[in-house]
């Protein structure tokens, strides 16, 4: 496993990071999806070049791979699948929830699928993520923050804004685009 030599990771290496957020996980009983997520959340890490280390740049998309292919070796379902997956990818941005703008929150919505529960799911993950820390940090709500929006987000409907006949006479491409613009619009209010 990487070595993390940053200020961010004082315990040592991903490993122990890794055991340290699992802890938290389950001393605080959290689903089998939310422990995965906390288990794979930093794979990516170990697949970053030596030249660049200290610094773990890119590591959340770098995890998706070796998460994809964890879940192959193991046969585990779908659902463990798409909570690792997305936890991997997704738990940096949990991290930055008062600093990310409407198209952040409207992209990782929309990379959800719409499903509100990997958003509780990549939440917590990102909370114990923040738990298995030395020093720990205290964390200010990132984690309810970026459930709440993307909970919100799940409320938009074109129904919101256009008639059925509206809707009807829309291509597809445009109904997306119309949803895509009331999502944003929706965030930048909230």
């Amino acid at each position: 496993m990487s070595k993390i030599v940053s200020g961010h990771h004082l315990e040592g290496d991903a490993y122990t990071h890794t055991m340290m957020v699992l802890d938290s996980a389950a001393k605080h009983n959290e689903s089998l999806e939310v422990r995965f997520g906390c288990l794979v959340h930093d794979l990516g890490k170990a697949l970053t070049p030596k030249n660049k280390l200290p610094r773990h740049l890119g590591h959340e998309a770098a995890g998706v791979d070796p998460t994809n292919d964890f879940c192959d070796r193991l046969k585990l379902s779908n659902d463990l699948r798409q909570a690792g997956t997305l936890s991997a990818k997704f738990h940096m941005h949990v991290h930055k929830a008062y600093e990310m703008g409407p198209k952040g929150y409207v992209n990782t919505f929309e990379s959800f699928r719409n499903c509100v529960d990997i958003s509780e799911i990549v939440g917590r993950v990102a909370w114990h993520d923040n738990q298995g820390r030395l020093p720990y940090e205290s964390y200010n709500g990132e984690n309810e923050r970026f459930i709440s929006v993307l909970k919100h987000l799940k409320t938009i409907k074109l129904s919101n804004n256009y008639t059925p006949e509206q809707i009807e006479a829309m291509s597809i491409e445009q109904r997306k685009n119309a949803l895509h613009k009331m999502r944003l619009n929706a965030v930048k209010g909230f």
